[in-house]
């Protein structure tokens, strides 16, 4: 009799959980929706699939690049980020296993997940992003800019509930890599790669982090960089 009590109860708790999970994915949905209503994209102006990545990816990096340097309300850099899910959801309509559709719809989830305040939303926008991340990279290990944020988002979520902290060290090494072989890094992102991978490796107990972030220091003009290297190597602004 207990036994049937219990089987009933987890079989109640698995009802709950799956539509908590499927409320949060149709919130998330809506929410980034509501950043797409004014995006239209003519996609009959595009020969084949990789002229609409190219463009994808056109957007996308204008868009961190806007958002990043003006700050949390960068409307622009949001509507370019926006535009560059669009077309990526496009890839995917095309090609439901294309890396970089996979891959570069995983960055903008990623992304898209800073400007959630709910927390069970976030957590849940983060999953996706991993799972998109993950898969790209199991179908190219070439796509190195997958690697780069896969490992910047693993550094900057909470280790004790994604438990990727040193995934994510060794996705930056592997990018630090193929960065000095061959340089495919704007000034900005080479930059954040060396606070990320510093951040990463003191949160690893590595010491070697602090050589990382005093480069960051001496090398970058980003002063928002400066300030966060300086926070984790001193304590202080």
């Amino acid at each position: 009799m207990i036994s049937k009590i219990v089987r009933i109860l987890i079989i109640f708790i698995c009802i709950i959980v799956i539509a908590v999970i499927a409320v949060l994915s149709f919130r998330d949905e809506h929410r980034l929706s509501d950043i797409e209503k004014d995006v239209k994209v003519d996609f009959s102006a595009y020969h084949d699939i990789n002229s609409i990545i190219s463009a994808g990816k056109k957007h996308l990096f204008k868009g961190i690049e806007e958002f990043y340097e003006s700050g949390d309300s960068a409307d622009k850099g949001l509507k370019d980020i926006a535009l560059a899910r669009v077309y990526f959801k496009r890839v995917l309509k095309e090609n439901d296993l294309n890396p970089e559709g996979l891959g570069y719809s995983g960055i903008i989830t990623g992304i898209l997940a800073d400007f959630e305040t709910d927390m069970m939303i976030k957590l849940n926008m983060m999953n996706r992003a991993f799972y998109s991340l993950d898969n790209a990279i199991k179908l190219n290990s070439k796509l190195s800019y997958v690697y780069f944020y896969r490992g910047v988002f693993s550094v900057e979520t909470p280790d004790a509930i994604f438990h990727r902290l040193q995934k994510g060290v060794k996705d930056l090494e592997l990018v630090l890599l193929r960065q000095n072989n061959s340089s495919f890094l704007n000034k900005y992102d080479f930059h954040s790669l060396l606070f990320y991978l510093g951040k990463g490796k003191i949160l690893l107990d590595d010491m070697v982090g602090k050589q990382y972030l005093e480069r960051v220091i001496k090398e970058s003009n980003n002063k928002e960089l400066i300030k966060r290297s300086r926070k984790y190597l001193y304590g202080k602004k």
